[in-house]
């Protein structure tokens, strides 16, 4: 715990009236003074821009400057290097030069170098950082050193900030050598003053500022500011900014328990110490140490806390606006006055062990979850809030996947791979709680081993506080006989004739299940399917548990192969079925089959795919399980299925007609035990007859039936 009884300085951003502003006092077109006006004390806002200083607001003390347009000749090649709004200067570039042509810059020369210095009056403490470009002269290769080797290939100065007591000094460099060959604009910033901890703190008092020789060389002295073999500087500006203080006036905070609101803490702001005047009105901004790991926070959920000064320059921070988080540590408030920093080192609070808020409930937010193996479940919520209802916020919660008896699951005890996280985890650490109270895990996946889990979440800081949410993963646990006659002709693509029905241990419908279908080719009968001209297919079943052999190329060749079915996942489960392929015999006869639906009162209803059915067979009466059936409505006949133009239509029509035709002709495979159904129909809204004819592609063969409408009988 840090006791902060004593003031800090910070800094805040001056105001209009507290930049440096010119006052125009000129001496033979020259301006020597400057002063940092009184600020306004109501006042605390952000600075707009830095005060910057043009060539002619400079005092010449020795040898003498050179004032270039910014539009010089030999200068526009690096206007691109600087910002517009120094290049936009009308006149943005002072050479400094020394009295006559080989003048050496050193210590016994410094009179006759070339210096330049303006007054300024600080009228109230605070930063400064002083900015300039510079570049290497680069104005006549007559009378420039860049021609010199080693050393002269540099220009050396001195930016001194000072009142005799308190002087800070920085010397620069501009280098043009064989490592670094080209000239260039180059930003140097200096922060002025170097008072203690507060590095660029400036006190009240009238300072110089300079530019001009340095009395020690870096590279020893061999620099020369001659007439324009010298150093050019421009966009020489000044950023200031206020000073205050800030004080803890009710003496040391002590610990805050876990979970618990911090008291009301009450600061002073003053302008920069003990003795300077309070800063009534001002904006005061709290901020929390955003790597901070005790999960303190604001009760409002956002990141900062607001609040104005009274007349005294007194802040308060009321009661319960900051909440101790679930973990025990340390928190650092900050404290900012418009957005500048105003405590140097922030008030420190020890969290300390608490317990956790009465009726703290971990709920989850997701039901409980039932899956196949290989599924995806999503992230899990988590919900943590207390007895009153409100949010607990910043509170870590870990999730871990159990066995439902409790026990821990441990993959190496399992041959394929159980329910994990992202990342083939078993426990997780979910992101802080929300400003809803709400966390969630990472992606959960089912993994391959079915069996009954649950997943157990904990508050980190007390565990006692935890949730539990079950996990069901579920695998086939057998399938339903595939269709009894499997048989194909050579040559023939098979297509929705055989089918399997998935089922769990229970005996219930295994709907979205993985089933793998694998070819076994034996003796050169066989196949491949269609999809991926492979052996070998993956599919999931459909909301009935019913999964349809995809279609399939059979091998034109005769004879046995076997058709393997097998789910995904531990336990596992299959079955087989040998397919016979033979050669292909020929439709012979072709009728609808009984019985007819009965199409009583169901004027303007739909009829799905098989509403009817024809069967294909051969001259032995066998099933012709290939081919294609086409179906043809007449909406114009009369009761015997003659069409007569006087009828009326009854506008049934097929629900998809074939490609190019009108929705009066449609199309259907014949499939197992040589049975084709008609595709669905959209039955018409008047009263009458339609005629639906079956004609096998590529034959003679057909047959019809007509269908009667009729109104619902009373």
């Amino acid at each position: 715990m840090l006791d902060l009884d004593n003031e800090v300085i910070g800094y805040a951003d001056s105001t209009e009236r507290g930049t440096l502003q010119p006052r125009n006092l000129l001496r033979n077109g020259l301006l020597v003074h400057d002063e940092i006006g009184a600020p306004d004390h109501n006042q605390c806002s952000s600075i707009t821009s830095p005060s910057r200083f043009m060539p002619t607001e400079w005092e010449l003390v020795s040898g003498y400057l050179r004032i270039e347009d910014r539009d010089y000749a030999l200068m526009t090649q690096y206007q691109s290097q600087l910002p517009a709004a120094i290049t936009g200067q009308t006149y943005g570039m002072v050479v400094l030069a020394g009295t006559q042509p080989g003048m050496a810059n050193t210590a016994a020369n410094t009179a006759l170098g070339s210096m330049m210095q303006r007054d300024i009056v600080v009228q109230r403490g605070g930063q400064m950082v002083l900015s300039f470009y510079s570049i290497r002269n680069p104005f006549n290769s007559g009378y420039n050193c860049l021609s010199s080797p080693g050393a002269n290939n540099t220009h050396q100065y001195r930016v001194t900030f000072g009142n005799g007591s308190n002087t800070y000094s920085q010397d620069f460099l501009d280098v043009t050598s064989s490592s670094a060959p080209n000239v260039q604009w180059i930003q140097h910033p200096f922060a002025i003053g170097q008072d203690g901890a507060q590095q660029g703190h400036v006190n009240p008092g009238t300072y110089n500022l300079t530019f001009g020789p340095s009395a020690a060389w870096p590279n020893g002295g061999a620099d020369k500011i001659c007439n324009g073999c010298a150093c050019v500087v421009t966009g020489i500006s000044l950023q200031y900014r206020y000073g205050f203080t800030a004080t803890l006036m009710d003496g040391p905070v002590a610990d805050v328990a876990t979970n618990r609101p911090f008291p009301a803490l009450r600061f002073q702001l003053r302008e920069d110490g003990p003795g300077t005047p309070v800063l009534p009105n001002a904006l005061a901004v709290f901020t929390l140490d955003p790597a901070d790991t005790t999960g303190t926070h604001f009760n409002t959920g956002e990141p900062s806390f607001s609040a104005q000064c009274d007349r005294d320059g007194i802040v308060t921070l009321p009661a319960g606006t900051i909440i101790a988080g679930p973990r025990v540590g340390n928190i650092a408030i900050g404290l900012t006055c418009d957005g500048d920093e105003g405590l140097s080192q922030p008030l420190s609070v020890h969290i300390k062990e608490g317990r956790p808020p009465q009726g703290s409930t971990l709920d989850p937010e997701t039901d409980p979850i039932t899956a196949t193996v290989d599924d995806a479940c999503g992230p899990v919520e988590f919900l943590l809030y207390t007895g009153i209802g409100d949010p607990v916020i910043g509170a870590t919660v870990t999730v871990a996947i159990k066995n439902r008896d409790g026990s821990d699951v441990d993959p190496e005890d399992s041959e394929a791979p159980v329910p994990y996280f992202s990342g083939s985890l078993q426990i997780v650490q979910c992101p802080p709680t929300d400003r809803d109270g709400m966390t969630s895990t990472p992606e959960l996946y089912a993994g391959q081993t079915g069996g009954e889990y649950q997943l157990v979440a904990t508050w980190d800081d007390f565990p006692t506080v935890r949730a539990t949410l079950d996990l069901t993963v579920k695998v086939i646990n057998s399938f339903e006989p595939i269709n009894e006659q499997v048989s194909a002709s050579r040559a023939e693509t098979v297509r929705n004739r055989w089918w399997v029905v998935a089922k769990d241990e229970r005996g219930a419908l295994m709907p979205n299940a993985h089933v793998q279908f694998h070819i076994i080719t034996s003796n050169g009968a066989g196949g491949r399917f269609v999809q991926n001209m492979g052996p070998s297919i993956l599919i999931s079943t459909d909301d009935e548990g019913k999964a349809v052999v995809p279609d399939m190329n059979i091998n034109d060749v005769p004879g046995l192969f076997r058709l393997n079915i097998s789910n995904t996942g531990l336990p596992s489960c299959s079955t087989r079925k040998n397919i016979s392929v033979h050669e292909a015999s020929q439709p012979a006869h072709v009728e609808f089959r009984r019985p007819f639906p009965n199409l009583e009162g169901v004027l303007g209803e739909t009829f799905d795919d098989g509403w009817t059915r024809v069967r294909v067979t051969d001259i032995s009466g066998n099933p012709v399980e290939h081919g294609t059936v086409n179906f043809r409505i007449n909406d114009k006949v009369d009761a015997d299925g003659d069409i007569d133009s006087n009828a009326t239509a009854t506008g049934t029509r097929f629900l998809h007609g074939i490609a190019g035709t009108s929705d009066m002709e449609a199309e259907a495979n014949v499939g197992a035990d040589g049975l084709a159904p008609c595709p669905g129909i959209f039955v018409g809204a008047n009263v009458g007859n339609f005629r639906v004819t079956a004609t096998v592609r590529g034959s003679q063969l057909s047959d019809a039936h007509v269908f009667q409408l009729v109104s619902k009988k009373k």
